[in-house]
């Protein structure tokens, strides 16, 4: 599970989040060297007067305790050269990292916390919650007492501190999660726009996406001859959509009675707990392949891999082995946040779904406003307007391109419907949400105050078997809804 690794034991729960980190002990000095350097040297080719890039260690992490002891970077521009363009650039650099590297090494460094640092020597550390850019009031002081110089001049020995600690560590959002969490309870009739587990990527619906339509007539052509494309759904963030696209496959997968395995890697125990491992040999790719070709079930067949690899050669056998020297058809569509070794560029559709394939303003505001019919919520209490802006100005925090993805945009619902539930509370009032509250969270909802997923909450299946007709298997421990 790339996304993070679980521990049954919640009282030394461990997330290793794609956010958490830019290195983690599972790769190499070399390997490290090897992505800072190549990164170092993009950059210079962006910005060629690039003055200076620090390391840095999260020696606090009052928001995240997860992160503490995780590593980041700060980029230091000239005056001259901090504006849009170089800072989009920059943000395809990252991409391009990314793209090269894959996982771990590439998706780490491109969804670190620290990827919004880009600051100059004139407001290095400037505080401002509301903007991407600018370090978190914690990393302020992490800067000042870990910086380690890996590339240009340096100039923090110049640059005066200008907070006091205690002082700078009380910056923070104006909700709390566990106050979030306490508010869920007490408004139940809001459920799932507010969950007491803050969930935000529910999935008992499906927003329409353009990759959905373009691969229903994949599937038709499967269903009718065996023969389509494989596809790869490269989704870089976090909450980018990837599962509700192949929830929204799976639907038509069933209209059309073709059977389908959904498979993810395995970390739960046969009683639904999380292995105390960082490694299960059952997700080495020729374990997936055998797996998958045990639970086959038919000779034409769609693959779901959600994050998951697969060894396609030695699946291939084994299919064979498992149906007696015949050739089974078989239909591989693929999400992850890197293009994995498996995917042959030749044989695999690859679809970028936060550059290329984004979700409309539109499809945003369809999923809000489906979310909020299921969660009793009407322009009464959420205005029209306020909906209007989330769905065209959610951002991602971390980013200076214009991004978004789903799970971000509902945070920025979910938050602005808490804190009007709290001020109604207050004042006694009927809750609106007005567009000033809207606005706010657009921005604010992705940051890194609010990116991290409860402990204990399973938002997909490990597995599911569809045979055309019906389930056959369902993962026992997977409580969300299924497609």
């Amino acid at each position: 599970m790339r996304t993070l690794i679980r521990y049954n034991n919640l009282l030394k729960v461990k997330l290793l989040f794609l956010v958490s980190a830019l290195f983690n002990v599972n790769m190499t000095d070399a390997q490290r060297d090897t992505v800072l350097n190549t990164f170092i040297d993009m950059l210079r080719t962006v910005v060629p007067d690039l003055v200076a890039v620090y390391e840095f260690e999260k020696k606090i992490a009052k928001f995240d305790p997860m992160l503490k002891g995780s590593k980041g970077l700060v980029i230091i521009l000239d005056r001259k050269d901090y504006f849009m363009d170089n800072l989009l650039f920059i943000d395809l650099v990252y991409d391009r990292i990314q793209d090269i590297y894959g996982w771990p090494e590439g998706v780490r460094l491109a969804n670190s916390f620290s990827r919004p640092y880009i600051r100059t020597p004139n407001n290095l550390y400037f505080v401002n919650p509301l903007s991407n850019n600018c370090l978190l009031p914690e990393d302020t002081i992490n800067l000042r007492d870990t910086a380690n110089l890996i590339y240009g001049r340096d100039i923090l020995k110049d640059i005066e501190y200008p907070y006091e600690d205690k002082k700078i560590l009380k910056v923070g959002p104006p909700l709390k999660r566990k106050d979030v969490a306490q508010l869920a309870k007490r408004h139940i009739e809001y459920y799932p726009l507010i969950d007491p587990d803050c969930s935000w990527m529910p999935l008992p619906f499906v927003v329409s996406h353009p990759v959905i339509d373009i691969l229903k007539n994949d599937l038709v052509n499967f269903n009718a001859d065996g023969t389509a494309n494989h596809t790869h759904i490269y989704g870089r963030y976090c909450g980018s959509g990837k599962t509700q696209i192949m929830h929204g496959l799976m639907k038509t997968c069933k209209q059309y009675g073709i059977p389908f395995i959904y498979r993810t890697e395995f970390w739960k125990d046969e009683n639904g707990n999380y292995i105390d491992e960082e490694y299960n040999p059952t997700n080495e790719p020729a374990e997936v392949a055998k797996w998958v070709a045990e639970n086959a079930p038919n000779e034409r067949f769609v693959i779901f891999l959600d994050e998951c690899d697969i060894d396609i050669s030695k699946f291939k056998n084994y299919l064979t082995e498992r149906f007696h020297g015949k050739k089974p058809k078989f239909l591989i569509i693929s999400g992850a946040k890197e293009i994995p070794v498996f995917v042959d560029k030749n044989t695999f559709h690859i679809y970028d779904i936060n550059k290329e394939y984004p979700y409309s303003p539109t499809n945003y505001k369809y999923l809000l406003k489906k979310l909020m019919e299921m969660s009793h919520v009407d322009s009464t209490v959420f205005m029209d307007e306020s909906v209007e802006i989330i769905a065209n100005h959610t951002k991602l925090w971390f980013l200076t391109s214009n991004r978004s993805t789903p799970q971000a945009v509902i945070a920025a619902a979910t938050l602005a419907l808490a804190e009007t539930l709290i001020i109604a509370e207050k004042s006694g009032e009927k809750p609106i949400v007005f567009p000033d509250t809207a606005k706010s969270w657009a921005l604010y909802s992705s940051s890194p105050w609010w990116q991290r997923f409860p402990e204990n909450r399973d938002t997909h299946a490990e597995f599911l078997i569809y045979n055309g007709r019906e389930y056959t298997d369902i993962d026992p421990h997977y409580k969300l809804t299924i497609p």
